[in-house]
């Protein structure tokens, strides 16, 4: 949809929004190499960005600071859980958690 600036000035191009919503969606394509390359990219930095809490010895929280941050510096304690799943052959999950 192209608006002009006109149109963008008066609004009018609000008018053709609500037809365009009503599309139905494409039904999503099996992921192609790039595609899974990029989501697996944006994954990457979006872990590596994300916020933990900073704790003392007493699990009390006093900052935070981005995973890679933490993970970096042995001095920043932060709570972590990791939850290996093992599957047997009877198709039954069994999970073993690591504080």
């Amino acid at each position: 949809m192209k608006i002009d600036e006109a149109g963008f000035a008066t609004g009018d191009w609000l008018q053709e929004v609500r037809p365009l919503l009503d599309i139905p969606r494409k039904s999503p394509n099996a992921l192609n190499g790039a595609d899974a390359a990029a989501e697996y990219i944006c994954m990457t930095l979006a872990a590596e960005n994300e916020i933990l809490e900073i704790v003392d010895r007493q699990g009390c929280v006093i900052g935070a600071a981005p995973r890679k941050c933490a993970h970096g510096d042995n001095r920043l304690l932060h709570r972590n859980l990791f939850l290996p799943m093992c599957v047997n052959l009877m198709d039954k999950s069994r999970g073993i958690v690591q504080k």
